[in-house]
């Protein structure tokens, strides 16, 4: 996730990752907290799932006022605290995965290798071309 700053409109990349309880309707949940290097204002993004469809939802708080009020309350639903996370670096568990490219006839000609992690990240490691 690649969040931007609404003052001065830079991409932030840098931030940190709480993990935070579930609640009655939703599970999943995790915070993001970036503090803006430019601009020095603090945007908040809140990701969770909800129990009953399965659909993820992510809340952006935009304005300084709410994001403190949003971390000060959810600090007390706070499980895991993942300082610094980069978005393009994998943080805890990383799994791989295996996708085959095939031509139009069918023919698997390629095979990618990713990993990934539980955040919704991939990374390419490995391209294998078999013809």
């Amino acid at each position: 996730m690649i969040l931007t700053c609404k003052t001065c409109d830079k991409e932030l990349k840098h931030f940190k990752i709480w993990e935070l309880e579930d609640i009655k309707d939703f599970k999943n949940r995790e915070m993001f907290i970036v503090n803006c290097s430019s601009c020095r204002t603090i945007t908040v993004a809140l990701k969770e799932e909800r129990l009953s469809d399965g659909k993820i939802f992510v809340n952006k708080i935009l304005s300084e006022r709410d994001s403190l009020r949003t971390i000060a309350r959810e600090s007390k639903r706070l499980i895991k605290e993942y300082v610094t996370a980069d978005c393009t670096v994998l943080n805890g568990w990383i799994y791989g995965t295996n996708k085959e490219i095939k031509n139009k006839k069918g023919e698997v000609v390629q095979v990618r290798q990713y990993s990934s992690d539980f955040f919704n990240r991939k990374e390419l490691v490995k391209k294998i071309f078999l013809k």
